[in-house]
């Protein structure tokens, strides 16, 4: 037995950058030496992932965009430590519908007048979007740029308000963004509009 202490060193892992598709499983590694034997630990920011585990390999079945990152593997014994950075590129993913730009759950608005939902997504490769009201599809009214389409609409019957779903689809998955449009009445002259809210009114035209 040695009566010497050797500082761990890396001695094989996971190139620095490792690029990936969401559904996939993500397989890092990372190997060291020394003297005691050093255990690992993997760490993602703040969080401890694994520790003083025997295994070297760090495993995440099926990686979610929100994984990617830098993976930072430490090898530690009595002697010292020694980390190791991998940065992890999830770069095709499905659809995540970005709530803080799109639509609300419920806008709100009145007979005739001009309306219009938004829904932002991110997503790699850009998806397709298609609006439906009542299992319906939606072909008018509707603009759709990288990532983001906006339908256009002025409600001219009751049966107009309800809920409407954007669908955004690409090669990796679908989210779902769902608006309910409900009516308000109409003001029925100038001075209940200034010093009153609009009130719910389903039945008025």
């Amino acid at each position: 037995m040695s009566s010497f202490i050797v500082p761990p060193r890396i001695t094989n892992r996971s190139n620095a950058v490792v690029d990936v598709e969401e559904g996939e499983d993500l397989n890092l590694q990372c190997e060291a030496g020394g003297d005691p034997t050093p255990f690992i630990e993997w760490t993602k920011g703040d969080v401890l992932l694994q520790s003083r585990n025997t295994s070297t390999a760090l495993v995440i079945p099926k990686i979610e965009r929100k994984d990617g990152g830098n993976y930072v593997c430490t090898a530690v014994n009595s002697a010292g430590s020694v980390s190791y950075s991998i940065l992890v590129r999830v770069l095709r993913y499905r659809p995540y519908i970005n709530k803080a730009v799109s639509s609300n759950a419920i806008v709100k608005s009145w007979l005739s007048h001009v309306t219009s939902f938004k829904c932002v997504v991110d997503a790699n490769p850009a998806a397709n979007f298609t609006w439906f009201k009542d299992g319906q599809a939606i072909s008018s009214g509707v603009t759709t740029t990288h990532n983001m389409s906006i339908l256009t609409l002025a409600p001219s019957a009751v049966d107009d308000f309800g809920r409407y779903s954007c669908k955004a689809t690409n090669i990796k998955g679908t989210a779902l963004h769902n608006v309910t449009l409900q009516q308000l009445c109409k003001y029925r002259d100038v001075a209940f509009f200034l010093f009153f809210s609009f009130v719910f009114c389903p039945n008025d035209s």
